[in-house]
């Protein structure tokens, strides 16, 4: 899984696969490619700090799914966020 960034400032790519100690686990399906506003997300992720784990679900051009788990009895808290799409 690659997420990747990009900017007028830089790139960025952070490729994680089964093996990475950050994941507990990955499934894919099959390829896909979504993008999404890095404003939104960095507003959600603070939600991260708190949580114990969490879920990203994506696919192509649907909204992105993050769960994330902050109790251990099962208290969570979801949000989805629309793909942007760009005219070309």
């Amino acid at each position: 899984m690659v997420f990747s960034g990009k900017s007028e400032t830089g790139n960025v790519a952070i490729e994680l696969d089964n093996n990475s100690p950050a994941l507990k686990l990955l499934e894919v399906k099959e390829e896909s490619k979504a993008t999404y506003n890095i404003n939104y997300l960095t507003s959600i992720n603070k939600a991260a700090k708190e949580a114990n784990d969490f879920t990203y679900e994506f696919s192509n051009k649907m909204p992105l799914r993050l769960q994330f788990q902050l109790t251990p009895q099962g208290g969570n808290v979801s949000f989805y966020l629309a793909p942007r799409i760009e005219e070309r």
